[in-house]
């Protein structure tokens, strides 16, 4: 759709892209946002735009617990 123009997998490979570039460039961050926040707050940074790409409406296959990877929770809804 155009909106994001490079995906990484940390917070870390995140900000090295957006140092990195020469123009402006939007990043997606694929991971839980309840495990970033409080690391950019350490880090004292703030994001110009935070959105939240979750399935609210689906208790399921929405929300993680913190911690909680997306292989971790496939294999509770199996188990639980």
């Amino acid at each position: 759709t155009g909106y994001v123009d490079k995906k990484a997998t940390s917070l870390d490979e995140a900000l090295a892209i957006i140092k990195e570039s020469d123009t402006p460039v939007s990043v997606g961050l694929l991971v839980n946002a309840a495990d970033v926040f409080s690391e950019l707050v350490e880090r004292n940074i703030t994001p110009d735009v935070v959105t939240d790409q979750t399935s609210a409406h689906d208790p399921l296959n929405g929300y993680l617990p913190q911690g909680w990877s997306m292989s971790h929770a496939a294999e509770m809804r199996l188990q639980d």
